[in-house]
């Protein structure tokens, strides 16, 4: 087989990486240091692997519109699909109680393979070079999930609608409030 992107090996390696570091790390409580979850480990995740399977070959693959738009499918899908089974696997390991003292969260595997396909999606839209209409809507409802996942770590996210700044607001205006996107 023949290499025909390096780039796409890059992220091939990325997504290897976070495919053995450990995904979760879970703690019973907040005094003792957590255990790392791997991917194969968890109930679940097998329907993972698929769409991490074309991302890993891609490096070998003839490059084309039709492959760059599976790859660009298989990318949004195991990003959102990391975040569900983090969801899932959080509430199944607290035991759906909500004043339990056990703690979940995010693992080196979890920032890796992330990352992996962020990127990955980002290369697919660069290869596959499509009309600003298309890349305004890919672009808006990328947008809308980062503010979905700061909000859902407790940010508020301090643009109205997600466009307008801040401090552009009439409602902060007059305030000395300072332009910038977190706060918590």
């Amino acid at each position: 087989m023949r290499l025909h992107n390096r780039v796409q090996l890059a992220l091939a390696l990325l997504l290897l990486a976070g495919l053995c570091s450990p995904l979760l790390s879970h703690a019973p409580n907040r005094l003792l240091s957590g255990q790392g979850l791997r991917l194969p480990a968890l109930p679940g995740a097998f329907w993972l692997i698929v769409p991490a399977l074309p991302l890993l070959l891609s490096p070998w693959l003839r490059p084309s519109r039709r492959l760059r738009g599976l790859l660009a499918l298989c990318a949004v899908l195991l990003a959102n699909g990391l975040l569900l089974l983090a969801g899932v696997e959080a509430a199944r390991l607290g035991g759906g109680d909500p004043d339990s003292l056990a703690r979940t969260a995010f693992g080196a595997g979890f920032w890796l393979l992330q990352l992996a396909a962020c990127l990955q999606l980002a290369e697919s839209l660069r290869g596959l070079a499509l009309s600003r209409a298309n890349t305004i809507t890919i672009r808006t409802c990328s947008a809308k999930r980062c503010c979905a996942i700061c909000n859902w770590w407790g940010y508020r996210c301090c643009r109205p609608r997600c466009w307008a700044p801040r401090w552009a607001s009439p409602r902060f205006a007059g305030r000395g409030s300072r332009p910038g996107c977190f706060r918590r």
